[in-house]
């Protein structure tokens, strides 16, 4: 057993855990103090730049990681990193990606799976948004020059304005991986919320999330959700959405952990749409 997977496995012990949730959550507060009304996506941001900015490695954030399979330390550079995240790109090609398809990365973080949108894409098909746009710079550094120029993304901090542009947009195609584990129960509706608006009458939209028997924490900043707790809370935030049957697992490398799909559709005609949809998107402002 290497360095790292002998750290993580510590990390795991209940009472190891249980002194890491405590300890963000006091994090938490005082950063609540400073930034009222902000959510915990904000939050999250700025624990994470901080931490990468102090040198830390990530596993999907940053320049510096780790190589998939054997956990070997990375410094990424534009040729290496051209190979990140791209199993997990081949399964959003899966649900149904076509180039011509416009298609909005939400939470697209430092560009992992981003980067490979891109180059699937047609040219202006990609927009990437984040709570923050310090991740985003990281990945442009990372991502070839010719590539951002040849096949013109958009590339945005989430808000109001940018979730009205997006509807107007009317992408067909919405992603959102590694996202919904760092959102608590509280937030779910906000994270839903957010999706809807964004919706236009035809897109569909493929959200992986960690999912158990029931609702845990599993570290300071990452929460696993039961698959009808997540539908519920689609159903009570984003009521104007459809959400289909069929889902899809994944494991998620080395934790054990699985992943489920959550698919969701929006109907060719919205009820009360104006009424409704403008009072989400000033939420999210």
């Amino acid at each position: 057993m290497n360095i790292r997977r002998f750290l993580w496995s510590l990390a795991t012990l209940p009472p190891v855990r249980l002194v890491t949730i405590l300890t963000n959550k006091h994090r938490l507060k005082k950063w609540r103090s400073e930034h009222p009304g902000a959510p915990f996506a904000n939050f999250y941001a700025d624990r994470i730049t901080a931490k990468l900015q102090g040198g830390h490695r990530h596993t999907t954030l940053g320049a510096r990681g780790w190589f998939a399979g054997d956990d070997r330390p990375a410094e990424w550079d534009r040729e290496l990193f051209a190979q990140r995240g791209l199993r997990r790109w081949g399964e959003i090609v899966g649900f149904g990606l076509e180039p011509d398809m416009r298609c909005v990365d939400y939470g697209c973080g430092s560009l992992r799976l981003g980067q490979h949108a891109m180059r699937f894409l047609d040219a202006g098909n990609y927009w990437g948004i984040d709570v923050t746009d310090t991740f985003i710079k990281t990945g442009l550094d990372l991502v070839s020059p010719e590539l951002l120029t040849r096949k013109t993304p958009r590339l945005s901090t989430i808000n109001g304005e940018v979730l009205r542009d997006i509807r107007t947009w009317e992408p067909d195609f919405i992603f959102s991986n590694a996202v919904l584990q760092h959102v608590p129960p509280e937030e779910l509706s906000l994270f839903f919320e957010r999706l809807e608006s964004m919706m236009a009458p035809h897109t569909k939209a493929f959200i992986l999330y960690i999912t158990e028997d029931r609702v845990r924490r599993f570290d300071a900043m990452s929460w696993s959700y039961p698959a009808e707790f997540i539908r519920a809370a689609a159903r009570s935030a984003a009521p104007s959405l459809k959400i289909a049957e069929k889902s899809a697992h994944h494991s998620r490398r080395g934790d054990g952990r699985r992943r489920e799909v959550l698919i969701l559709e929006a109907p060719g005609e919205r009820i009360n749409e104006h009424a409704t949809l403008g009072a989400k998107i000033q939420r999210s402002a």
